[in-house]
Protein backbone atom coordinates (compact mmCIF):
# COMPACT_ATOMS: atom_id res chain seq x y z
CA UNK A 1 0.00 0.00 0.00
CA UNK A 2 3.28 2.31 0.98
CA UNK A 3 4.76 1.55 -2.63
CA UNK A 4 1.03 2.10 -4.13
CA UNK A 5 0.86 5.42 -2.67
CA UNK A 6 4.82 6.43 -3.36
CA UNK A 7 4.14 5.85 -7.19
CA UNK A 8 0.92 7.73 -7.14
CA UNK A 9 2.72 10.57 -5.34
CA UNK A 10 5.76 10.85 -7.94
CA UNK A 11 3.35 10.43 -11.21
CA UNK A 12 0.99 13.14 -9.88
CA UNK A 13 3.76 15.39 -9.39
CA UNK A 14 5.34 14.75 -12.90
CA UNK A 15 2.29 15.00 -14.47
CA UNK A 16 1.33 18.42 -13.35
CA UNK A 17 5.47 20.16 -13.51
CA UNK A 18 5.13 18.95 -17.29
CA UNK A 19 1.64 20.41 -17.84
CA UNK A 20 2.58 23.77 -15.94
CA UNK A 21 6.41 24.16 -16.61
CA UNK A 22 6.41 22.57 -20.29
CA UNK A 23 7.28 25.86 -23.00
CA UNK A 24 5.28 27.01 -25.27
CA UNK A 25 6.24 25.77 -28.69
CA UNK A 26 3.87 27.47 -30.98
CA UNK A 27 4.31 31.37 -31.11
CA UNK A 28 0.39 31.18 -31.69
CA UNK A 29 -0.70 29.13 -28.85
CA UNK A 30 -2.13 32.09 -27.09
CA UNK A 31 -4.26 32.95 -30.41
CA UNK A 32 -5.62 29.64 -30.21
CA UNK A 33 -6.91 29.82 -26.81
CA UNK A 34 -8.56 33.62 -27.00
CA UNK A 35 -9.97 32.51 -30.81
CA UNK A 36 -13.50 31.12 -31.17
CA UNK A 37 -13.38 27.49 -32.89
CA UNK A 38 -9.85 26.87 -32.23
CA UNK A 39 -8.00 23.92 -31.31
CA UNK A 40 -7.23 24.86 -27.71
CA UNK A 41 -10.76 25.55 -27.15
CA UNK A 42 -11.94 22.36 -28.96
CA UNK A 43 -9.35 19.52 -27.99
CA UNK A 44 -10.23 17.39 -25.04
CA UNK A 45 -8.17 18.21 -21.74
CA UNK A 46 -5.81 15.41 -20.24
CA UNK A 47 -7.71 12.24 -18.87
CA UNK A 48 -7.73 13.26 -15.16
CA UNK A 49 -9.34 16.74 -15.99
CA UNK A 50 -11.48 14.94 -18.29
CA UNK A 51 -12.70 12.60 -14.85
CA UNK A 52 -13.44 15.50 -13.01
CA UNK A 53 -14.55 17.60 -15.89
CA UNK A 54 -18.15 17.25 -14.21
CA UNK A 55 -17.38 18.56 -11.07
CA UNK A 56 -15.03 21.27 -12.72
CA UNK A 57 -17.70 22.43 -14.68
CA UNK A 58 -19.78 22.92 -11.61
CA UNK A 59 -16.61 25.00 -9.69
CA UNK A 60 -15.76 27.14 -12.06
CA UNK A 61 -19.15 28.42 -13.17
CA UNK A 62 -18.12 32.34 -13.57
CA UNK A 63 -14.28 32.29 -12.35
CA UNK A 64 -13.58 30.07 -16.02
CA UNK A 65 -12.66 33.11 -17.87
CA UNK A 66 -10.84 34.58 -15.47
CA UNK A 67 -9.10 32.01 -15.25
CA UNK A 68 -8.40 31.32 -18.87
CA UNK A 69 -7.43 35.05 -18.67
CA UNK A 70 -4.63 34.13 -16.36
CA UNK A 71 -3.67 31.08 -18.57
CA UNK A 72 -3.51 33.17 -21.42
CA UNK A 73 -1.06 36.16 -19.88
CA UNK A 74 0.66 33.27 -18.45
CA UNK A 75 1.26 32.38 -21.63
CA UNK A 76 0.08 28.42 -20.76
CA UNK A 77 -1.67 26.37 -23.40
CA UNK A 78 -4.07 24.54 -20.54
CA UNK A 79 -7.74 24.90 -20.50
CA UNK A 80 -9.15 26.08 -17.21
CA UNK A 81 -10.80 23.01 -16.15
CA UNK A 82 -6.90 21.17 -16.59
CA UNK A 83 -5.37 24.01 -14.18
CA UNK A 84 -8.35 23.14 -11.56
CA UNK A 85 -7.84 19.14 -11.87
CA UNK A 86 -3.87 20.26 -11.38
CA UNK A 87 -5.10 22.34 -8.42
CA UNK A 88 -6.94 19.25 -6.92
CA UNK A 89 -4.13 16.29 -7.94
CA UNK A 90 -1.95 18.94 -5.53
CA UNK A 91 -4.10 19.19 -2.61
CA UNK A 92 -4.46 15.51 -2.61
CA UNK A 93 -0.89 14.84 -3.79
CA UNK A 94 0.91 17.13 -1.17
CA UNK A 95 -0.62 14.93 2.26
CA UNK A 96 0.26 12.07 0.63
CA UNK A 97 4.29 13.73 -0.12
CA UNK A 98 4.01 15.11 3.83
CA UNK A 99 3.62 11.96 5.18
CA UNK A 100 6.26 9.28 3.12
CA UNK A 101 8.76 12.25 3.85
CA UNK A 102 8.54 12.49 7.09
CA UNK A 103 9.75 10.09 9.86
CA UNK A 104 7.76 10.94 12.93
CA UNK A 105 3.88 10.33 13.18
CA UNK A 106 2.21 13.29 11.24
CA UNK A 107 -0.70 15.04 12.75
CA UNK A 108 -3.92 15.55 10.59
CA UNK A 109 -4.55 19.17 10.89
CA UNK A 110 -0.50 19.40 9.14
CA UNK A 111 -2.19 17.05 6.55
CA UNK A 112 -5.16 19.92 5.84
CA UNK A 113 -2.60 22.66 5.55
CA UNK A 114 -0.16 20.61 3.03
CA UNK A 115 -3.70 20.34 1.04
CA UNK A 116 -4.00 23.79 1.41
CA UNK A 117 -0.78 24.94 0.17
CA UNK A 118 -1.49 21.80 -2.75
CA UNK A 119 -4.10 24.12 -4.25
CA UNK A 120 -2.42 27.49 -3.87
CA UNK A 121 1.00 26.61 -5.04
CA UNK A 122 -0.26 26.08 -9.00
CA UNK A 123 -1.94 29.73 -8.32
CA UNK A 124 1.51 30.94 -6.72
CA UNK A 125 3.39 29.55 -10.11
CA UNK A 126 1.23 31.16 -12.71
CA UNK A 127 1.11 34.66 -10.28
CA UNK A 128 5.18 34.64 -10.87
CA UNK A 129 5.13 33.40 -14.40
CA UNK A 130 2.93 36.60 -15.36
CA UNK A 131 5.39 39.14 -13.55
CA UNK A 132 8.19 37.41 -15.41
CA UNK A 133 6.71 37.64 -18.65
CA UNK A 134 5.55 41.50 -17.90
CA UNK A 135 8.73 42.15 -16.76
CA UNK A 136 10.64 41.13 -20.25
CA UNK A 137 7.86 42.29 -22.30
CA UNK A 138 8.42 46.08 -20.69
CA UNK A 139 12.05 45.58 -20.60
CA UNK A 140 11.53 44.73 -24.64
CA UNK A 141 9.52 47.40 -25.39
CA UNK A 142 11.36 50.64 -26.12
CA UNK A 143 14.15 48.29 -28.42
CA UNK A 144 11.27 46.82 -30.42
CA UNK A 145 9.55 50.35 -30.55
CA UNK A 146 12.92 51.80 -31.82
CA UNK A 147 13.36 49.52 -34.55
CA UNK A 148 9.27 50.60 -35.37
CA UNK A 149 10.73 53.47 -35.16
CA UNK A 150 13.58 53.11 -38.06
CA UNK A 151 11.46 51.26 -40.15
CA UNK A 152 8.08 53.33 -40.28
CA UNK A 153 10.87 56.59 -41.13
CA UNK A 154 11.53 54.76 -44.19
CA UNK A 155 8.12 55.10 -45.48
CA UNK A 156 6.40 51.57 -44.97
CA UNK A 157 2.88 51.71 -43.65
CA UNK A 158 1.98 50.23 -39.94
CA UNK A 159 1.44 46.91 -41.06
CA UNK A 160 4.10 46.08 -43.40
CA UNK A 161 6.43 47.76 -41.00
CA UNK A 162 4.98 45.35 -38.07
CA UNK A 163 5.77 42.15 -40.03
CA UNK A 164 8.88 43.11 -40.79
CA UNK A 165 10.11 43.99 -36.87
CA UNK A 166 8.65 40.65 -36.27
CA UNK A 167 10.37 38.89 -39.07
CA UNK A 168 13.87 40.71 -37.37
CA UNK A 169 13.58 40.09 -34.02
CA UNK A 170 14.53 37.24 -31.62
CA UNK A 171 11.47 35.09 -30.42
CA UNK A 172 10.38 36.65 -26.85
CA UNK A 173 6.79 37.40 -25.30
CA UNK A 174 6.27 40.42 -27.08
CA UNK A 175 6.67 38.89 -30.65
CA UNK A 176 4.65 36.26 -29.87
CA UNK A 177 2.05 39.16 -28.65
CA UNK A 178 2.43 41.02 -32.17
CA UNK A 179 2.40 37.61 -33.94
CA UNK A 180 -0.90 37.03 -32.77
CA UNK A 181 -1.95 40.62 -33.99
CA UNK A 182 -1.16 40.44 -37.00
CA UNK A 183 -2.66 37.30 -37.45
CA UNK A 184 -6.20 38.41 -35.75
CA UNK A 185 -5.66 41.98 -38.36
CA UNK A 186 -5.31 39.28 -41.49
CA UNK A 187 -8.22 37.22 -40.87
CA UNK A 188 -10.51 40.21 -40.71
CA UNK A 189 -10.85 41.49 -37.05
CA UNK A 190 -9.90 45.40 -37.10
CA UNK A 191 -6.72 46.70 -36.40
CA UNK A 192 -7.76 49.24 -33.98
CA UNK A 193 -9.48 46.68 -32.18
CA UNK A 194 -6.67 43.97 -32.50
CA UNK A 195 -4.68 45.96 -30.73
CA UNK A 196 -7.13 46.64 -27.55
CA UNK A 197 -7.18 43.10 -27.28
CA UNK A 198 -3.41 42.98 -26.98
CA UNK A 199 -3.32 45.78 -24.61
CA UNK A 200 -6.23 44.02 -22.51
CA UNK A 201 -4.51 40.35 -22.97
CA UNK A 202 -1.02 41.96 -21.35
CA UNK A 203 -2.52 44.41 -18.70
CA UNK A 204 0.67 46.50 -18.76
CA UNK A 205 0.47 49.95 -18.17
CA UNK A 206 3.14 51.02 -20.86
CA UNK A 207 1.84 49.05 -23.16
CA UNK A 208 -1.75 50.08 -22.26
CA UNK A 209 -0.18 53.56 -23.49
CA UNK A 210 1.56 52.60 -26.09
CA UNK A 211 -1.61 51.33 -27.65
CA UNK A 212 -3.85 53.93 -26.61
CA UNK A 213 -1.18 57.05 -28.20
CA UNK A 214 -1.21 54.82 -31.62
CA UNK A 215 -5.05 54.12 -31.50
CA UNK A 216 -5.74 57.92 -31.08
CA UNK A 217 -2.37 59.51 -32.90
CA UNK A 218 -4.12 57.74 -35.89
CA UNK A 219 -7.45 59.21 -35.39
CA UNK A 220 -5.93 62.55 -35.62
CA UNK A 221 -3.96 62.27 -38.53
CA UNK A 222 -0.27 62.52 -36.62
CA UNK A 223 2.60 60.65 -37.98
CA UNK A 224 3.61 57.62 -36.82
CA UNK A 225 7.40 57.95 -36.73
CA UNK A 226 7.04 60.83 -34.48
CA UNK A 227 4.31 58.90 -32.04
CA UNK A 228 6.46 55.65 -32.13
CA UNK A 229 9.90 57.98 -31.00
CA UNK A 230 7.74 59.91 -28.15
CA UNK A 231 6.25 56.47 -26.85
CA UNK A 232 10.13 54.98 -26.70
CA UNK A 233 11.30 57.67 -24.62
CA UNK A 234 8.50 57.78 -23.01
CA UNK A 235 8.55 53.88 -21.94
CA UNK A 236 12.78 54.52 -21.08
CA UNK A 237 12.06 57.06 -18.70
CA UNK A 238 9.91 55.13 -16.98
CA UNK A 239 11.57 52.69 -16.54
CA UNK A 240 14.68 54.77 -14.88
CA UNK A 241 12.57 56.37 -12.45
CA UNK A 242 11.03 53.17 -11.85
CA UNK A 243 15.04 52.03 -10.98
CA UNK A 244 15.26 54.91 -8.85
CA UNK A 245 12.35 53.87 -6.71
CA UNK A 246 13.53 50.41 -6.47
CA UNK A 247 16.72 52.02 -5.13
CA UNK A 248 15.21 54.23 -2.65
CA UNK A 249 13.82 51.08 -1.25
CA UNK A 250 16.85 49.56 -0.94
CA UNK A 251 17.42 51.09 3.07
CA UNK A 252 14.27 50.31 4.07
CA UNK A 253 14.52 46.46 3.45
CA UNK A 254 18.15 46.26 4.55
CA UNK A 255 17.20 47.86 7.78
CA UNK A 256 14.75 44.27 9.16
CA UNK A 257 17.82 41.82 8.43
CA UNK A 258 19.98 44.47 10.08
CA UNK A 259 17.78 44.73 13.18
CA UNK A 260 16.95 40.95 13.35
CA UNK A 261 20.23 39.46 12.26
CA UNK A 262 22.96 41.84 12.74
CA UNK A 263 22.31 43.90 15.67
CA UNK A 264 21.61 40.80 17.95
CA UNK A 265 25.41 39.60 17.43
CA UNK A 266 26.83 43.13 17.71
Amino acid sequence: MLLLVYFFTIGSIALVAFYLIKPVKEAHLPAQVITAGSKAKTRKPFFIAALLSPLNKILLNKKGELIRQKLIAAELGILPEEFLAIQEIMMAVLPGFLYLASTAKIEIPWLFVASGAGYILPDIYIKMRINKRKSEIIKQLPDVLDIFFLVVSAGLDFMTALKLVLERSKPSPLVREFSVVVREINVGKPREQALKDMSKRLDIPEMSSVVRTVIQGERMGTPMAEIIKLLSEDIRRQRFERGQRTALKAPIKILFPLVIFILPVV
